[in-house]
């Protein structure tokens, strides 16, 4: 298995999760971040949402 690094990782794939990870990518386009979550559930709307 290959090891990947990223600075961040962001635990949900939902529509937070997303979201959070557009914004940073947006302030700092130079980071390297994953979002890590269930692809049945991905961008789907939490209790938080």
């Amino acid at each position: 298995m290959k090891q990947r690094l990223f600075d961040i990782v962001i635990i949900g794939a939902g529509v937070i999760g997303h979201s959070i990870a557009f914004r940073l990518k947006q302030c700092r386009p130079d980071i390297s971040l994953a979002v890590l979550g269930d692809p049945m559930n991905s961008l789907m709307a939490s209790r938080a949402a």
